[in-house]
């Protein structure tokens, strides 16, 4: 555990308790998250300062409407941190100029309840985003026009929790429930891929996810998410 800023101090009497720490590229920086709403950077030469950000989509600014970021980690310069919140969506922020309650993007359709889900960056320049789901699946979005561009059963017990992409080369790592990591090649065999089942996928994980002021999501607000978001896919 770190201890916390003047802020949190004032608004919290305990302890947080932290899922994850990512440590920036090149600078001797890194962040931290956990069991409350906000991505918390810090400088290793000032640790007795205050974070140099506190990192938190605006809708989840009120301490009222307490969440958790299971993960969180930087792109591969370092301009970025990816961050993901249980009962919530993954948000992009902007980490060489963040205002506060900012992001870049937003990334939607997946289920992180059941565990303590991961979250990264995949390819050669971090063009995509990848996360695990309660549903079992690997989910790709474009980290640009926020559109899933594949999907894939990762875990046969039914979550994944870990991914890990090898630093250099397209191989992917995964874990979850089941008793074994799973390495992963990319291959051809299917181009496009098949997004035949995302719908339904996409539609259940939205149905079980908490969303802000939301209880249930309708039949009319899903097809207009699914719209938007594949009519991204195939436009990018």
């Amino acid at each position: 555990m770190l201890q916390l800023s003047s802020d949190l101090q004032r608004k919290y009497t305990k302890k947080v308790g932290l899922y994850s720490i990512s440590h920036h590229p090149y600078m001797p920086e890194f962040c931290v998250s956990g069991c409350d709403n906000f991505v918390l950077v810090y400088d290793k030469r000032n640790m007795k300062n205050n974070p140099l950000h506190m990192m938190c989509p605006e809708h989840l600014l009120d301490y009222g409407s307490i969440s958790s970021v299971t993960c969180c980690v930087y792109n591969n310069t370092g301009t970025e941190i990816l961050a993901t919140y249980g009962n919530e969506n993954i948000y992009l922020f902007n980490n060489l100029c963040y205002e506060k309650g900012a992001f870049l993007h937003c990334y939607k359709g997946h289920a992180n309840q059941q565990t303590i889900k991961g979250v990264n960056f995949f390819g050669p320049n971090c063009e995509y985003i990848i996360s695990g789901s309660d549903c079992g699946n690997i989910y790709y979005w474009d980290k640009n026009t926020e559109a899933i561009v594949n999907f894939m059963p990762g875990d046969i017990s039914g979550v994944v929790n870990c991914l890990e992409p090898h630093p250099s080369v397209p191989i992917l790592a995964t874990s979850g429930l089941d008793d074994n990591i799973k390495i992963w090649t990319s291959s051809a065999e299917t181009y496009p891929p098949d997004l035949a089942d995302l719908e339904h996928c996409v539609s259940r994980n939205m149905a079980r996810t908490t969303l802000e002021n939301v209880d249930r999501l309708d039949h009319g607000q899903f097809r207009f998410f699914m719209r938007y978001y594949l009519s991204r896919r195939l436009n990018s």
